[in-house]
C-alpha cells in the first residue's frame, strides 16, 4: 500500500500519525490481581512482549514473602530477563488515599483491587494510557488475545462485559443495598468486572472520587457508573461474553480470542493452552499438507492466466516473460 504522506489536504499525514500513536506510542500495562503469586501465572506473563505491555502483579497478602518468591523462581530484573513488577501496598497507604471498599464480598475493607487501583492512580502517577486489570481466575490464551482487542478498541476508556442499569437507584435487587454511591445521582450501572481495560481518563476519575470522598464502592458498580457519569467512551466487546459469575468453562467452547471466567484451577490454564497449541499445530500441518498436494504455479501474462499442476512438466522461457515495469501503473490509495 502506497501513501502520499505529504498530502496535507487529504489528511493522510494525520491518519499516519494517528496509527503510529495508537499502535506504537501508547503506554500499555497489564495488572494481575492475586492474593499470593503463582508460578504458573508468572511464567505465562513472562512470555509477554515487553514492548507491548508492562506487566504488574499486585499481591494482596502483605505477609507473603515476595522477595523469597522472586529469588526462588528467578523473577529478577538484573539482566532484563523478566518484564514483571511485583507490588505489595500497605493497607494504611490505601486507606489514607481513599482506596477502600471496592470488594465487600471478601469481608474486608481493603482488597487487592483497592491496592491495584491505588498503585496505578497514585504511585504510577497515571503513567499508562491503558491498563488491563485481571483477576487470577480469568483465563485467556495469550498476549495476542489482549492485543487483538486493543487494536479494535484503541481509544475506549472502559472495556468490560455488558452491564445492567439501575434506573431509579432502588436497593432491593442485586447488591445495591450494600453500596453507597456519593456525588452521582441515579441511574447507576453494574456488571461483571473481573477483567477490564481502563484508560488514563477513567483512572483519574476514580482517583478524583477516592480523594474527594475517602472511599470507593463495589468495583462491579464503580467502573461502569463512573465511566458513564463522566461521559467516557465505554464498550462491551463480544470477547468478554464468556465472563460469568459462575459457569463450567468447557474446553470445546474455548477459543483464542475470548476471555473466560471463572477458571479457578490455574493448572487447568496451562492444560487448556497446551491443548490449544496442539490443535493449532494440527491445523497448520493439515493446511501445509493440503497446499503441497494441491500446489500450482500461476503465470500471469496480461489478462491471461495459465494454470499448471505441480505434476506437469513445465518449461518456462524467461525471454517471453513480460517486463512488468512497462505495464504497471503507480497506485495511490485515498
Amino acid at each position: 500500500m502506497y501513501f502520499n504522506f505529504f498530502n496535507f489536504r487529504s489528511g493522510k499525514i494525520i491518519i499516519f500519525y494517528y496509527i503510529i500513536y495508537y499502535y506504537y506510542l501508547l503506554m500499555n500495562a497489564i495488572c494481575l490481581i492475586t492474593y499470593i503469586p503463582n508460578k504458573i501465572w508468572c511464567d505465562f506473563l513472562k512470555t509477554f512482549d515487553a514492548t507491548a505491555y508492562d506487566v504488574f502483579v499486585v499481591v494482596d497478602n502483605n505477609d507473603f514473602d515476595l522477595s523469597c518468591f522472586i529469588a526462588e523462581h528467578g523473577y529478577v530484573n538484573n539482566d532484563n530477563d523478566t518484564n514483571i513488577t511485583f507490588v505489595q501496598l500497605d493497607n494504611k497507604t490505601c486507606s489514607m488515599r481513599g482506596y477502600i471498599n471496592t470488594n465487600f464480598t471478601l469481608n474486608k475493607t481493603i482488597s487487592g483491587w483497592d491496592k491495584a487501583l491505588c498503585y496505578f492512580g497514585t504511585e504510577k502517577n497515571n503513567n499508562y494510557d491503558r491498563v488491563w486489570f485481571i483477576e487470577d481466575d480469568v483465563f485467556f490464551y495469550n498476549m495476542h488475545t489482549l492485543k487483538n482487542i486493543d487494536s479494535r478498541y484503541s481509544d475506549d476508556d472502559l472495556l468490560s462485559k455488558c452491564y445492567d442499569k439501575n434506573t431509579d437507584g432502588e436497593k432491593k435487587t442485586w447488591h445495591w443495598k450494600t453500596i453507597d454511591i456519593q456525588q452521582y445521582s441515579p441511574p447507576y450501572y453494574n456488571g461483571m468486572m473481573c477483567a477490564v481495560r481502563i484508560s488514563k481518563k477513567l483512572i483519574k476519575c476514580i482517583n478524583d472520587y477516592a480523594s474527594r470522598h475517602k472511599t470507593l464502592f463495589f468495583l462491579e458498580a464503580l467502573f461502569p457508573t463512573i465511566a458513564i457519569k463522566n461521559n467516557l467512551k465505554y464498550s462491551t466487546p463480544d470477547e468478554f461474553a464468556n465472563i460469568h459469575y459462575r459457569q463450567e468453562v468447557e474446553k470445546k467452547h474455548i477459543n483464542e480470542t475470548n476471555l473466560y471466567h471463572p477458571v479457578k484451577n490455574v493448572e487447568r490454564h496451562t492444560a487448556l493452552r497446551n491443548e490449544m497449541d496442539i490443535l493449532h499445530k494440527k491445523i497448520d500441518l493439515n493446511l501445509h499438507s493440503s497446499l503441497i498436494s494441491n500446489s500450482t504455479i500461476q503465470l500471469f501474462n496480461d489478462s491471461t492466466i495459465q494454470r499448471f499442476s505441480s505434476n506437469d512438466n513445465i518449461n518456462i522461457n524467461i525471454n517471453n516473460n513480460i517486463n512488468h515495469r512497462n505495464h504497471t501503473k503507480s497506485v495511490c490509495r485515498s
